[in-house]
């Protein structure tokens, strides 16, 4: 993973550690790091190298978007946690992108 890539994903495992504290929001590709490197096609997001599909397709933030769409609709779609499963998901997506760090020579995740 090239530098530019590990400060995106650092930055949105940030992100994500604001939403699970209840003080971040998820605004979609428009607050995403990696979408802003790798959108439209997503070749080269290190989601997108693990699930292979584009769109987060098969990752938390697919279930995300559909728990937050049925059960906390707005014209706006940002998402904040709003109940107790929202903040699960959150938590999954959370250690979702930290599994995607490249491990150091000890083995352990950066």
């Amino acid at each position: 993973m090239d530098k530019k890539t590990l400060k995106a994903l650092e930055g949105d495992i940030k992100k994500w550690q604001k939403i699970v504290s209840g003080k971040g929001i998820d605004d979609g590709w428009h607050n995403c790091l990696l979408c802003q490197l790798f959108l439209p096609l997503c070749i080269g997001c290190p989601v997108r190298v693990f699930t292979t599909y584009g769109g987060c397709c098969d990752t938390p933030y697919d279930r995300r978007t559909m728990h937050h769409q049925k059960r906390h609709p707005n014209k706006s779609n940002k998402y904040k946690v709003k109940c107790e499963i929202c903040k699960i998901i959150a938590l999954d997506e959370l250690r979702f992108l930290k599994g995607l760090l490249p491990k150091n020579k000890g083995g352990k995740t950066r």
